[in-house]
């Protein structure tokens, strides 16, 4: 008998052995049992899950004289000649070279006669997504009205081709990719049942590759079966299907732990040795780097897909990196892989990104550096002495404006608020607290160019005077963004906040401040936090 390849060999014959679909085959099960089989079904997915063969299943159960709890004999005539293909009552249809009008009119023609020998005709169409316009036009009424001894399978890949009207006549099924636990038990059953050796790291590396197809993983199981006369192991894996090997990987994140610069040089010069593509390379730095981050994050490693020796490797390192660092280097990683794919020089690119993490520095938390610079009693003592001495007179210092001794308020040289121009300062009443409140919101909900929101929201209302609601804007552009929406303002006011005060704008004359800083808050900035922004023109970030 002649070699049958893994995929055919192995494909399903009962609906009990169809592997990750439970979904869809616990819907047409029921659907069987209780005599409820819809006239048209659109089968929808990627490639090598089951599509076709659950279409052939559905044909076999609802033909076969001998069924028993929706399941195919298998034994009978009918199930043998469907599973074979050569049933002259199941047609199966190539939508990729029957895509014409012509073909579309013979089915029309031929759907009229009764079956010869089975109880329903079967039409399946694969890859439906590939016929014309006219051919689906020409399809449409008989789509939605065949004879009542007619079912329609379609079956596509890309379900976003198909017109509307042709999904709306059809019982539409998302089949989803296979797991890679999924693929990995249904290869180790095969290879138990033909009595090959396979490591479970091998069979895990050849599921990913397969990117949640099970015919392409049976198909790289046929592969490197032929190339190793040992069984399968991850070498032979990586040999046949050149791929990097994960302690590359492991080696990168050990230099960056390390800050080894010589090292990185080496490890570029090993890789491009090695012949591997630098692109494909760079999108497994990117996946080890995410794995990390997800052990570090969750504490676990069950949403990492790889073996059980691996993850263990996972759970150990983690701890050496701070999540935002591996954030950071994920991103070094996708900037890479843009810049790699553009580029002439490809191996500097690669150099620069890794020179790049293993010289990057760890990030520090600002609350952190604030708890360490309250808590440090030099900084303190050193600032008081300076004060006493009078030598903040020069060029001041970014903290040396700490708390007066036996005070709890903070005095920075700038002011923190945004006041009013000096033409409203000193006059009017306090601005109302829901409006000092809920300006902030105020700005967001504005319905107009998104300019104008963010321009709102770097201003602040100062003061009342009268029916006048003054406000302070960030600098003279601000204003005359602000002024060319300006009934549009007056009116969203008034209707937000439901008062009958008429804004008036007004140019600040102090330092910048971002809506972030403007927005209500219960917990007052630190006051080094203030500094910052005073100083350093800086924006809190919400």
């Amino acid at each position: 008998m002649a070699f049958l390849v893994t995929a055919r060999k192995y494909r399903p014959q009962r609906f009990s052995d169809v592997v990750g679909q439970e979904h869809i085959i616990k819907t047409l099960v029921n659907a069987i049992r209780s005599n409820r089989i819809a006239h048209a079904y659109l089968f929808c997915g990627p490639r090598g899950i089951g599509k076709t063969t659950t279409a052939r299943l559905f044909a076999k159960a609802i033909n076969c004289p001998d069924v028993r709890e929706a399941e195919p004999c298998n034994t009978c005539d009918t199930c043998l000649q469907i599973s074979e293909g050569r049933h002259i009552d199941v047609l199966e249809i190539d939508g990729a070279s029957n895509r014409g009008v012509g073909e579309i009119r013979n089915l029309r023609e031929g759907v009229h006669y009764v079956p010869t020998s089975a109880k329903n005709k079967v039409y399946i169409i694969d890859e439906v997504h590939m016929l014309t316009p006219e051919a689906f036009n020409a399809l449409l009424k008989t789509l939605e009205e065949p004879p009542p001894h007619v079912i329609f399978i379609l079956a596509t890949t890309e379900p976003h081709k198909l017109p509307p009207t042709i999904m709306s006549r059809c019982q539409r099924f998302d089949f989803r990719r296979m797991r890679v636990d999924e693929i990995v038990s249904q290869l180790q059953h095969i290879a138990g049942q033909d009595g090959i050796t396979a490591e479970e790291d091998a069979l895990v590396t050849i599921a990913r590759k397969a990117d949640g197809s099970m015919r392409d993983a049976q198909s790289i199981f046929d592969q490197v079966v032929s190339f190793s006369e040992e069984g399968i192991t991850s070498v032979a894996v990586r040999d046949v299907l050149h791929l990097v090997d994960r302690e590359y990987f492991f080696r990168l994140t050990n230099l960056i732990k390390e800050k080894d610069t010589r090292g990185g040089f080496t490890f570029v010069e090993d890789v491009v040795s090695s012949g591997y593509d630098i692109q494909e390379f760079l999108v497994g730095v990117e996946e080890h780097l995410r794995n990390l981050f997800v052990a570090r994050s969750t504490g676990e490693t069950r949403l990492i897909e790889t073996g059980e020796q691996e993850r263990e490797r996972y759970r150990q390192e983690a701890p050496n990196f701070p999540e935002s660092d591996l954030l950071r280097l994920i991103n070094i990683v996708s900037d890479a892989k843009q810049s790699v794919r553009f580029s002439g020089q490809q191996r500097i690119v690669f150099e620069i990104a890794v020179m790049k993490m293993i010289k990057m520095t760890s990030t520090v938390e600002l609350h952190d550096l604030i708890k360490k610079l309250d808590s440090s009693p030099d900084s303190a003592s050193a600032d008081h002495s300076r004060r006493g001495s009078g030598s903040d007179t020069g060029s001041p210092s970014l903290f040396n404006k700490i708390t007066e001794p036996g005070k709890g308020e903070y005095a920075p040289s700038k002011q923190a608020s945004f006041p009013a121009s000096a033409s409203m300062q000193g006059s009017g009443e306090p601005v109302p607290g829901n409006i000092a409140e809920r300006w902030a919101q105020f700005a967001k909900n504005v319905q107009s160019k998104r300019t104008l929101g963010l321009n709102l929201g770097l201003c602040k209302p100062v003061t009342v005077k009268g029916d006048n609601l003054n406000i302070a804007c960030n600098d003279e552009f601000c204003m005359q963004q602000l002024s060319q929406e300006y009934e549009l303002i007056r009116k969203q006011f008034q209707d937000y906040f439901g008062i009958r005060l008429i804004p008036r704008f007004h140019v600040s004359t102090d330092t910048r401040q971002s809506a972030a800083t403007l927005s209500s808050s219960s917990d007052p900035p630190h006051p080094i936090v203030k500094t910052i922004i005073d100083e350093l023109d800086a924006e809190l970030l919400p």
